[in-house]
């Protein structure tokens, strides 16, 4: 038995290593910032969307400038993912990010998991994210899986999405256009909204109170541009 590593294997597994300790600070100053992030209105969440000053690549890798500087500012991140009936946190932990500028709206959602060879595909119930958006006078819900697949009910709106898949995650991109949605974006803005989707291990999930009904627009959250 050959009891020494080779040099490539340390390197893997260092790295291995390297990444789950970053992903772990990352839950952690997210559910922080979080904290910050989100206020109540009555009994339904706030939350504050700042404009970027530069557009985030949609490739499905949350690396941009746009999303540092949502961090940064403690608006817009949301944590929190719990089950479809509301009386837990998911064992595979969610966090996403929101921002805006004046062509679009932008959704950013790392999804965890233990082994991304556990995805599963079929249909709607497919690991992803849904995006609920009620703007007074139309709803649209998007679906974005995690092979980069996209659906659209209700209001059919063209968006741009894209995913990204690593060993222990897997994240999308979104960029709604305010032009799909009838909006002008301004500062004072609000919308009505909530995350949702499914997970191989939890099955439906859902980030605001609209538990066993997605499409419950009355608890739907509250989106305020800043």
């Amino acid at each position: 038995m050959n009891y020494f590593l080779k040099k490539e294997e340390v390197r893997i597994l260092m790295k291995k290593k390297f990444n789950l300790v970053c992903l772990v600070l990352i839950i952690l100053f997210a559910v922080y910032a979080s904290s910050l992030a989100v206020t109540l209105r009555g009994n339904l969440p706030e939350v504050k969307v700042s404009r970027v000053s530069r557009a985030p690549l949609i490739d499905g890798e949350i690396r941009d400038d746009a999303w540092v500087q949502v961090a940064c500012s403690f608006d817009g991140v949301l944590s929190g993912w719990k089950n479809v009936w509301g009386d837990g946190l998911i064992t595979n932990p969610r966090i996403s990010y929101l921002c805006y500028d004046a062509d679009n709206l932008y959704i950013a959602t790392i999804a965890f998991v233990g082994d991304t060879s556990d995805l599963k595909k079929q249909d709607w119930d497919s690991d992803g994210l849904e995006v609920h958006l009620d703007t007074g006078s139309s709803y649209s819900q998007v679906g974005i899986f995690f092979d980069g697949e996209k659906k659209t009910a209700f209001n059919h709106l063209h968006f741009d999405a894209m995913t990204y898949i690593d060993d222990y995650f897997w994240s999308v991109e979104v960029a709604i256009p305010w032009s799909e949605l009838g909006i002008k974006p301004s500062s004072g803005l609000e919308l009505r909204f909530n995350l949702s989707g499914w997970d191989f291990e939890n099955g439906w999930v859902t980030w605001g109170p609209s538990y066993e009904n997605f499409t419950d627009r009355s608890t739907f959250g509250y989106l305020a541009l800043r």
